[in-house]
This record gives C-alpha cells, structure tokens and sequence, in this order.
C-alpha cells in the first residue's frame, strides 16, 4: 500500500502524510497528518490547563529517561547541534543581547556573581577539561593569546618594580599548588586594564589566591578600589551641576 484516503479531508495521499498508528490494521492513523495536527491543536486550545497538567505529569513521571534520551542524541549529534545552535545565534543576536541585558538588570550584581560562583564550584571539573581541549585544538591562538598578555605587562610594569619581590610571590604560587593539590595564581589586585582603573605589575599590585577565586574575581577592582572610584565620579557630577 502506497496511498490511503484520509478520514478527515477525504483526500488519496502517500502513506508517509500518515502518522503511524499500531493499533490500526494498516498500522497507519485514520487521519493524515496535516487534519491531525490541527485536530490535536484544537482540542489544545479547548483545554488548555488540562493538557499542560497531563504534561507536567508525565515529564515528571519520565524524567529520568527523558534526560537519557536528550544526552545521547546530544553526544550523537554534538557538531549538528554545535552548528545549529551557532547559526540560530547569529540570526538573533541583538535578540539575544536585549534578553540578557534585562534579565542581568534584573537579577543584580550580587545575585550574579554568586550564580557564576556557585557554576563554576559545580562544574569546574568539566570547565578545566574544555579548558585544556581548547588549549590544545587552538595553539595558535593560544600562542598569540599569550603574547599579547606579555606584552600588556611589559608596558604594566615600570623601571623601578621590585623583580625579585615579583618572582618570590609567583615562586609561592607554584609551591601552594604542589603543597595542597589546588592550582594557585598570581592575581593582580587592581586589574591591568580595567574598565575605570587600570593597576601595575609590581609586588605589592601582586596576591597569590586559588585559581577558582582569581577566575572568579575576573577583571573587575576590588570592592575598595570601586568604592573610591564611585566616590571620585558622584564628586566629579557634583563639581559639574554646581
């Protein structure tokens, strides 16, 4: 059987228009799929709480199986997702940028910076890795990567600053990590370049803290230093409207 004659319409079409069906003789739905789509729609629209309840109900009943089933297809078919994901993206960029702009507005600097920490305390593991598979996919740009930092703190880093002092504290970075098993950085307290302030690379500029809480802090002043420069700019807008 190549064709079948839909119940609904009246229509002959190919067997493929049809849902299957195995409780039908032929295997097939009674209704193509165009007359069944808009018949479950309707029903859909009737009974609107009633559908989402039953819904809800059976993910919660399937959860678990649901969840295995999206990870294999996602592990099966991780580049087409990769490549669909990143087109979808491109096409609704400022879609996207106007979304996350209200939803950061709303949630506030406190309550994000404690997600991102809360994140990356459960996924470092896995943050690492991808680190690391990047790091050795892109060498090139990884490569350019750190030229350019070096770059940036040979211009941060005046004639006078105390090299010794600066070597000693990167020395107790690399011992710490040995010592306890939990990788250590060398965190410029004031960023080099930051958005209002930029520090130098001198030793007393210089802190040695856990990669998590450097990662972390990313390239933001500390509280101190932002709270001044608040001060400085609400003083600078009151000489202005004066």
């Amino acid at each position: 059987m190549t064709s079948k004659t839909c119940a609904k319409c009246g229509e002959s079409k190919p067997t493929t228009d049809f849902f299957k069906d195995c409780s039908r003789r032929d295997g097939l739905s009674s209704r193509c799929k165009p007359c069944k789509n808009a018949s479950n729609k309707d029903y859909r629209d009737a009974n609107l709480e009633k559908v989402k309840a039953k819904q809800l109900e059976w993910h919660k009943a399937n959860r678990d199986t649901q969840l295995k089933k999206m990870r294999e297809y996602c592990r099966a078919n991780r580049e087409a997702l990769k490549d669909y994901r990143a087109q979808y993206y491109a096409n609704n960029k400022e879609r996207f940028s106007e979304r996350s702009a209200k939803w950061r507005e709303k949630q506030g600097p406190e309550a994000l910076a404690k997600r991102s920490r809360v994140y990356y305390e459960r996924k470092s593991e896995q943050i690492q890795e991808r680190v690391r598979e990047y790091r050795k996919a892109n060498p090139h740009k990884v490569n350019a990567f750190r030229r350019q930092y070096e770059d940036k703190l040979r211009k941060a880093t005046p004639p006078w600053a105390d090299m010794r002092a600066i070597r000693a504290l990167y020395e107790q970075a690399t011992l710490l990590t040995q010592a306890t098993g939990i990788k250590h950085h060398v965190d410029h307290v004031h960023p080099l370049q930051g958005k209002t302030f930029s520090g130098l690379h001198v030793h007393y500029n210089l802190a040695v803290v856990t990669a998590e809480e450097n990662l972390r802090k990313s390239n933001k002043p500390t509280p101190q230093v932002k709270q001044l420069l608040d001060g400085v700019v609400l003083a600078a807008s009151e000489n202005t409207h004066e």
